[in-house]
């Protein structure tokens, strides 16, 4: 296998020598056409998604570069794991520095095409890119050769994070997925069953060189399917497809929402739920009336929920609350295209009673009397009397409609005719 030169002069002068002939070998040969997309989801991106851009600086051939999206931190801002760097090891970084700043040659996010990703797959994914960026892996650097994709710390592999050495960024983003047995990219020399880089980590360490052979030689370009127009694509479009499951735009679906509610008089408890596969940052809401949005707090970077919730929210008038939610991947819709709940508030009057002087009947016997001065502009349907012999009901009162005793109602008045009284000891 022939080395990459590591001389930018050296290779720029060599670009027209390699390229004239590589491409007769290749239309000798007769590999198939590549016809891979060119970029992922440039706009936008889930929690866990591979995300890849130009390979620049050291290494002069465009083999792009990879990382895994970790998520919002609490400024809002995007996050990124990855392997980069000759003297560097795993870490964290800013989604926007290395990877959106670089404005075209960004070729955006990608996700599995054999896979609708759950909220517990992505967090299991970043699960393991967090692990390898807390073991603090150093990049290969072997010189003047393009380091291998992951080397063991000894012989052989046992497939755990301790177990590794060193390790390249299209490793990291393999390993992640392949650790949780979601397929990625292999080796095309070896037989299918061999796919994993857990348990078949020599097969993904056939360095790529500049004869281009992504079905065989791992690369971040031939995780993402080779695509010729953002590649070293210098050599023209005639080689063989890498096998590769991480090769569709980033899919995003945008939260979904429950607002549920409990009615009180005069106002509405409203509680509202936010459902994603990136869960939640955080939701925003408008209350009826109002013209400024309240959010909630800023929920974890690494959730453990795909759905949050937040409230009771009090609403005091009726009319339409707006909602939204931004996910873990920094996906929302524009507050013009907010959800509307309509939420209606009810407030009940209550009646006004004046108790009006009792009609004695005998020692144990009366009529009670009262009078409704005013309805409260809502029609009276139930009618009641309690008495006893203490100044205010203590438990010991009695009621009317637990005797079965009968009201009568003349008007806005009503009454009730007692008896069997107890006679007052008093008098």
């Amino acid at each position: 296998m022939n080395d990459v030169i590591l001389h930018p002069q050296r290779l720029r002068l060599s670009e027209h020598v390699f390229g004239v002939i590589l491409v007769c070998l290749m239309a000798e040969g007769g590999p198939s056409e590549v016809l891979a997309q060119d970029r992922g989801n440039t706009s936008a991106q889930e929690y866990g998604d591979a995300v890849y851009r130009k390979l620049e600086g050291f290494w002069t051939v465009n083999y792009n570069h990879a990382a895994i999206f970790s998520g919002l931190n609490g400024s809002h801002s995007g996050r990124v794991t990855q392997a980069l760097g000759s003297g560097s090891t795993t870490h964290e970084t800013s989604f926007v520095t290395a990877f959106t700043d670089y404005g075209n040659d960004y070729y955006g996010a990608y996700t599995l095409v054999d896979r609708s990703m759950s909220f517990t797959d992505r967090k299991n994914v970043v699960k393991i890119a967090n692990d390898l960026v807390n073991a603090l892996i150093p990049y290969p650097s072997t010189p003047p050769q393009i380091p291998l994709c992951l080397v063991p710390i000894g012989s052989s592999f046992d497939g755990s994070v301790g177990d590794i050495s060193n390790i390249r960024c299209d490793g990291f983003v393999e390993y992640s997925y392949e650790k949780n047995g979601f397929r990625v990219w292999r080796n095309q020399s070896y037989p299918d069953s061999a796919w994993s880089i857990v348990s078949n980590l020599d097969y993904h360490n056939d360095r790529p060189d500049l004869t281009r052979n992504p079905e065989r030689e791992m690369s971040p370009w031939a995780q993402r399917g080779a695509p010729c127009n953002t590649g070293p694509g210098f050599l023209g479009c005639s080689y063989s497809a890498p096998d590769t499951k991480m090769n569709r735009a980033a899919v995003i679906n945008l939260p979904k929402y429950e607002v549920t509610k409990v009615d009180g008089n005069g106002y509405a408890d409203v509680t509202i739920r936010a459902t994603d596969e990136s869960g939640i940052h955080y939701i925003r809401y408008k209350k009826p009336g109002d013209v400024n949005w309240v959010d909630s707090q800023v929920q974890s970077q690494h959730p453990t929920s795909d759905s949050y919730s937040l409230g009771p929210i009090r609403i005091t008038s009726s009319g339409t609350l707006f909602v939204y939610a931004m996910d873990n991947g920094g996906n929302a819709p524009s507050p013009a295209n907010a959800p509307g709940y309509t939420i209606n508030v009810t407030t009940i009057s209550v009646p006004t009673i004046r108790t009006d002087p009792a009609s004695v009947k005998s020692s144990t016997s009366a009529i009670l009397n009262a009078t409704i001065t005013d309805t409260g502009g809502t029609a009276v349907t139930d009618r009641r009397f309690e008495w006893g012999t203490t100044p205010s009901p203590d438990g010991t009162w009695t009621a009317t409609n637990i005797r079965g005793i009968p009201i009568a109602v003349s008007g806005n008045s009503f009454s009730a005719d007692l008896s069997n009284l107890s006679p007052n000891r008093g008098c």
